[in-house]
Formats: C-alpha cells, sequence, structure tokens
C-alpha cells in the first residue's frame, strides 16, 4: 500500500450541477430550508433536544424508512442508489460487497471520503471504509441523513467530501416480519419488534440473508442481531440507553474476470479461485445520555466500542499468489455535545459546541497462502490511531428570511505504528492542530425557494501505515476545501428541487494505491 502525499495545489478538483426532483407521499410535508426529503421520517424522541441537520446545514438528503424498508437488497449500501448525487461502487467479492461516495469520490479504497455513522455512533474502520453499514437491513431503518459538503463542523477524521447517518428504529410497540424468497437462490427473513411501557422501551431486530450470488462459487450467508433499551426520565429531564448490534457474513469468492472472460461468461468463477472466500465480524455497543440544562440547553453523551474482525482468502489473477488478509481493529469512542438556545431579540439563536475522540487499536496482517495455508508472512502490522477534536458552531438568524451558520474545528492525531516483521516502530507524523474553519448562509427568495451557499475545510491523512513516519520527512495533513451555492425550490406540496453548483480542491493530497504491499512516500 503506498501513501502519496500531493505537493501542488490542484490534486483534486470536482466541478459539477446537482439538479433533482423529490415526490414525497401525502403524510410528508415539504422541509423548511434547503432540505430534500423523500419519503415519511418519523419523528423521534433524541431530535427534541438534539440539534438536528436539517436546521443547520444546507445541503442534506433524508430518506425516510417507509421508502427503505420495503427493498429487498443484498446489502445496506445498496439504499444510497435511492439518494441524488450517490455514487454506489459494487464489488461483490465475498464480504468486500461494495460501497457508496459522493461529491466527485468513488468507494474503490484510494480515498474513502464519507464518515459514516449509525445512530450517531462512528462506523468507518481505519482505512474509511463501511463494514458496519452490512449489519444494519433495511427493515430496521427508520431514516437515512445525507449531508455533503465541507460545512458540517461535527466531525473530522473522514469526513471529507460529507456524512451520512443511519437512523434505526427506537421506541413504539409495532412490529414487521419481512420474509423474501428470490433469484439465485436467494432468502431472507428480517424481523423488527418494539416495546414501550411507561419510561422503558426496547427494541429488537433479527436478520438472516442467504444467496448463492449471481455467479458461480459466490454463495454467502449475512446474519444480524441488534437490541436497544432505554429509559427515559418521567419528567422528561434525562433518558439513558444502552445499545447493541452484532453481525457476520461468511461468503465465497467468485473472482476477477477478464474483459473476454466477462463477455464469453460473465457467470463463471476461475478455476484459480476455487479456494477464495472470506468471512467477517461486526459488534457495536454504545452507551447514550443525553438531558437538559436549564429551560435553554441540553447536553448528549455516548461513548461506544466497535469490534471489526475481517479474514479473506482472494486470489487476484491465474498467475499470482493467494493471499490472506487479516483485519482486527477495535475502535472506543466518546463523543460530548451541548447546545444553547437563550432568547435574544434575534428571530434565532442558537450555540452548539462539542468534543470528540477515539482511540483505535488496529493489526493489517497478510500472508502468501496455498489452499488457505499460511506459506510466508508478507506483512504485519500493529499501530494505535487516536483522534480528538472540538467544534463551535451556531445558527444565526437575524430575520426569519436569513441564516448564517458559522463553525470551527480543531482536530489531533496521535498514534504509533509497530511493524512486527521488522521490529520497527514509527510516530504518527506530526499534523498538529488540524484547522477548519467553515461558514454557511442561505436566504429565503419567497415562501417556496430559498438560495442558500456554503464554504468549509476537511482534512484527510493516511490509512494503516500512511499516517506514521515510516520515511523521512513529515506529511501535512490534506486540507480540502470546498464551496457549493445552490437554490431550492418546492413549488407544490410533496414536490421539491434543488439545483446546485460545487467545487472542492485539496492539497497536500494522500491516497491509497491499491494492490502494492508495503508504504512509500512520494511526491506527485
Amino acid at each position: 500500500m503506498n501513501r502519496s502525499p500531493v505537493s501542488h495545489r490542484l490534486s483534486h478538483a470536482v466541478l459539477a450541477a446537482l439538479a433533482c426532483t423529490a415526490l414525497a407521499p401525502w403524510p410528508a410535508t415539504a422541509q423548511d430550508g434547503t432540505v430534500l426529503t423523500l419519503g415519511t421520517v418519523q419523528a423521534r424522541a433524541i431530535a427534541e433536544r438534539a440539534l438536528p441537520a436539517r436546521a443547520v446545514f444546507s445541503s442534506v438528503d433524508i430518506i425516510g424508512g417507509d421508502l427503505l424498508q420495503q427493498q429487498k437488497v443484498d446489502h445496506s449500501w445498496e439504499l444510497l442508489m435511492n439518494a441524488p448525487g450517490v455514487q454506489v461502487t459494487q464489488f461483490k467479492m465475498g464480504t468486500d460487497a461494495g460501497r457508496f461516495s459522493f461529491r466527485g469520490f468513488n468507494g474503490e479504497g484510494r480515498i474513502n471520503a464519507v464518515k459514516l455513522l449509525i445512530d450517531g455512533i462512528p462506523s468507518n474502520d481505519n482505512a474509511g471504509g463501511m463494514p458496519y453499514l452490512d449489519a444494519v437491513f433495511p427493515l430496521d431503518i427508520s431514516a437515512i441523513e445525507i449531508v455533503r459538503g465541507t460545512n458540517d463542523a461535527r466531525y473530522g477524521l473522514h469526513a471529507i467530501a460529507g456524512d451520512v447517518n443511519v437512523l434505526t428504529r427506537q421506541g413504539g410497540n409495532d412490529g414487521q416480519l419481512s420474509v423474501t424468497v428470490g433469484s439465485f437462490g436467494t432468502r431472507d427473513v428480517q424481523v423488527a419488534k418494539g416495546f414501550e411501557n411507561g419510561a422503558w422501551s426496547q427494541n429488537y431486530f433479527i436478520g438472516w440473508r442467504g444467496a448463492d450470488g449471481e455467479r458461480d462459487h459466490a454463495d454467502g450467508t449475512q446474519r444480524s442481531f441488534a437490541g436497544k433499551w432505554f429509559y427515559t426520565d418521567p419528567d422528561g429531564r434525562w433518558r439513558t440507553g444502552l445499545t447493541s448490534r452484532y453481525y457476520k457474513n461468511t461468503a465465497l469468492e467468485a473472482g476477477y474476470l477478464s474483459y473476454a472472460e466477462v463477455h464469453a461468461n460473465p457467470n463463471q468463477s476461475p478455476a484459480y479461485a476455487r479456494d477464495d472466500r472470506s468471512e467477517r465480524e461486526t459488534l457495536q455497543t454504545a452507551l447514550h445520555l443525553d438531558g437538559a440544562l436549564g429551560s435553554d440547553g441540553s447536553w448528549s453523551a455516548k461513548a461506544y466500542q466497535n469490534d471489526y474482525r475481517n479474514q479473506r482468502w482472494v486470489t487476484f489473477t491465474a498467475g499470482g499468489a493467494q493471499q490472506e488478509r487479516f483485519n482486527d481493529e477495535t475502535h472506543r469512542g466518546l463523543i460530548l455535545t451541548t447546545t444553547w438556545r437563550p432568547s435574544t431579540a434575534l428571530a434565532e439563536f442558537v450555540l452548539d459546541a462539542g468534543v470528540d475522540g477515539q482511540w483505535q487499536d488496529n493489526t493489517a496482517r497478510r500472508f502468501r497462502t496455498v489452499a488457505r495455508e499460511r506459506q510466508a508472512t508478507l506483512r504485519d502490522w500493529d499501530f494505535d490511531l487516536d483522534t480528538r477534536g472540538a467544534y463551535v458552531q451556531a445558527v444565526i438568524r437575524p430575520t426569519q428570511a436569513l441564516k448564517i451558520v458559522p463553525a470551527y474545528r480543531v482536530d489531533h492525531i496521535e498514534g504509533d505504528f509497530h511493524n512486527v516483521a521488522t521490529t520497527s516502530h514509527a510516530p504518527v507524523y506530526d499534523y498538529g492542530l488540524i484547522k477548519q474553519p467553515k461558514l454557511s448562509v442561505s436566504y429565503d427568495l419567497a415562501s417556496n425557494t430559498v438560495a442558500y451557499a456554503n464554504w468549509g475545510r476537511t482534512f484527510q491523512i493516511g490509512s494503516g501505515n500512511g499516517a506514521y513516519r515510516t520515511q523521512a520527512g513529515n506529511l501535512s495533513p490534506s486540507i480540502n476545501e470546498g464551496w457549493e451555492t445552490g437554490l431550492k425550490w418546492a413549488p407544490s406540496h410533496g414536490l421539491q428541487t434543488r439545483v446546485a453548483y460545487w467545487e472542492q480542491r485539496a492539497s497536500d493530497e494522500v491516497a491509497t494505491i491499491l494492490g502494492v504491499n508495503g508504504s512509500v512516500g512520494s511526491n506527485e
């Protein structure tokens, strides 16, 4: 794996125009401001205190659970195809089935540019991938919230182009069962049930999906179990809860085909891939606590642990050797936020601030194998990556029509890398304080028309050994600077249209060069 820092200013530029129309069911009304809403979004108790993204940021899409729960997909990242301007990259190789991205980035692994959250819990692996998303089956999703651009101050690492928060069922006494039998030997069972009685609420989900796959030697079985247990103070002053989600996927790998082989028989599996397969396990556990601060304020705290384990045997070409790729990651984190809504002469004033930290303990190993038997060690890495960040932002409405959102975020990175095979150690690059100013503005031109603009900075660092001083010299963080201007028009009930122009540039860009063992740093 190579990490390539780019010394010149224009290393990644994107110019695009986005026009999208959303037709919502009758129960849904057009969101205020610049948000596009697809489907019906149910209110959540937690949204009463927290400052929702749709009230702050200017390029937000929300997909309601009524559109998502009825869809039949092999993997939940496919649900993002419902959102305008989202690119879905399909691999469908064992457990590494696919990813999504937007704003000109792709999900192929060079730069994974989207911060993923599940119920507000960070859910990327060290490289920015999204292995935890497969654990959330469609029937358990209440909404997906997409924030594009560089102006969201709440998140640091991996939020290069924006963030996506997958919200799951919470509360209620309803239940749903979905049983599906389909082509390619697909069998799918999903059960979701809520129990709510007074101050207590419980939610459970069980999912099982098996399929033979579209190609030979592509069988896979996925299992997911989730539970939520919450208690709300009878006076409504505070709430606490525990959430947990377990997922396991075992799958065969069909192997890679040449262009000629695809045309001859796209469903075939080459003979050299007969011993390729993979297994993935994830576990997310989180404690939640939030409450009121007097009559004008609120606070929220989340402590979590993410466990990710992936073991893959893969052969890329007929003449190549099989590799075993093993990753074992444990990420622990803490998020604290507070929101203050004082009474002022302004139409609205809200001050929002937060601090967060994540402590990663990662292992990455690779072996040359024959029929899944280890022959030689290619990689043996143990590395820690610790991130700490803080932000402050304000929502200011001098008049009802004008909204201004200034924000500022700083992040700091620490860590240590140990190459077990060579017994060498390396500290993380001295990135210093990574400073990220941001600004959003919107103005209501009419009752159904809003003009908006935003600007901000986000950052990248290397993944794997690319964040550590394994070579002479020091790397700076890659700063992504982006801006956007647009217009949202809601001419009638249920019809929303947004047109936007945006641009994003990166300096000192860092990207993974796929298919290379080891790491070097160079300018290009």
